[in-house]
């Protein structure tokens, strides 16, 4: 969607050989943030003590792809700052539940299940949570257009009291409105007279919907767009998939995909047209 062609390469999108390891975007940006940890703890003269300690720390810390997945999983869905925090104290290698060294300090520490003698308090997650936040959206600076992009959408939309439309590569038009939750929801009743062989008229409850949840709109356009894409993509991959195999052996979860053996490199094919070919649809519309 956005074009960035050096991210191509960790979401294997980019051409490779039998000979090449898939790439793996969690670990990518996992090696990432203690690269950038090791950077200011070697470049940046103007960090303090408790800075440095907390940058040492971390750098040591075996940062890998289960430490930060869940984390990086939700930022598309719109999960806050502090949501994001708890996600990363909840890796399975830290010792739940928190606890305190002293109960006269204001923060909690949590500890690594492999070694007691480390310590995480609050600051260093905060850290964790901000380098989290640099090695993506800094330096692709692409990404955080889009993110700029599509709540500046919602704003414009919100504004104009209209849905949020999109179009799909499948042609189906998406219209996101969420409207507000009342108390006592005003309603009214449609009668609907829905055969012609028979005189029996249906009286419809439907609500009054007369004002939309600017907020939700903000918080959903992201994670429903995403999920379109992935539905749509779906649909389309299965189409493409059945035009050239009748053999009926195709799974998915979500946007995973399996085949047999035989089948994979064509459906490692038909994915990649279809990512270029939706691009090339975004751009146009």
């Amino acid at each position: 969607m956005i074009d960035e062609v050096s991210l191509s390469k960790e979401l294997n999108l980019t051409p490779q050989n039998w000979s090449e390891n898939p790439s793996e975007f969690y670990s990518f940006v996992a090696l990432k943030i203690k690269d950038y940890f090791l950077k200011q703890l070697n470049e940046n003269k103007n960090l303090n003590t408790e800075q440095i300690i907390s940058y040492r720390k971390l750098y040591e810390l075996n940062i890998h792809r289960s430490l930060v997945k869940k984390a990086i999983m939700t930022i598309p869905y719109n999960a806050s700052y502090l949501t994001i925090l708890e996600y990363i104290k909840e890796f399975n290698k830290l010792k739940n539940p928190k606890y305190k060294l002293n109960e006269d300090e204001n923060y909690y520490i949590y500890k690594l299940k492999t070694d007691s003698s480390v310590v995480f308090n609050e600051l260093d997650f905060k850290h964790l949570r901000d380098a989290l936040n640099i090695v993506i959206f800094i330096d692709y600076p692409k990404l955080s257009s889009l993110l700029i992009y599509l709540k500046d959408i919602a704003e414009v939309s919100n504004e104009l009291k209209i849905p949020i439309p999109w179009i799909l590569p499948t042609g189906l038009v998406v219209n996101q409105q969420f409207y507000l939750k009342k108390t006592k929801t005003k309603t009214k009743t449609i009668r609907v007279k829905p055969f012609i062989y028979t005189k029996n008229v249906l009286n419809l409850t439907v609500a009054i919907k007369d004002k939309y949840n600017e907020t939700k709109q903000k918080r959903a356009l992201m994670p429903n767009l995403v999920h379109s894409l992935d539905a749509a993509s779906l649909g389309l991959v299965i189409e493409d998939y059945f035009k050239v195999i009748d053999n009926k052996n195709f799974y998915s979860i979500h946007d995973c995909f399996a085949v047999p053996c035989t089948n994979a490199k064509l459906l490692t094919n038909l994915i990649k047209v279809l990512i270029v070919s939706s691009i090339q649809i975004i751009d146009t519309y």
